[in-house]
């Protein structure tokens, strides 16, 4: 089971999501990500995160390396498939 949430002795902690961005279901949906720096307290990337896949995605899930990097996951159905 993945989580949404990871830290792994690095010195960020990682989020992923599934976001939406229409209320029409399966329409923009993707993949959200956003960083936060323990030594700088501060996020990574803009407020409100960035998006990092959009192709009918979700169900993500992160993992993260040595040296602080992000490896996220997330599933993805072909173009017109539900």
């Amino acid at each position: 089971m993945g989580r949404q949430v990871e830290h792994r002795g690095t010195g960020y902690i990682h989020f992923v999501w599934t976001a939406q961005t229409g209320d029409t279901l399966g329409v923009n949906r993707g993949i959200g990500y956003q960083s936060f720096g323990f030594e700088s307290c501060g996020y990574a990337v803009a407020p409100g995160g960035i998006r990092i896949e959009s192709g009918y995605s979700g169900y993500a899930t992160v993992d993260a390396a040595v040296g602080g990097w992000a490896i996220p996951v997330a599933h993805q159905l072909s173009e017109g498939t539900y």
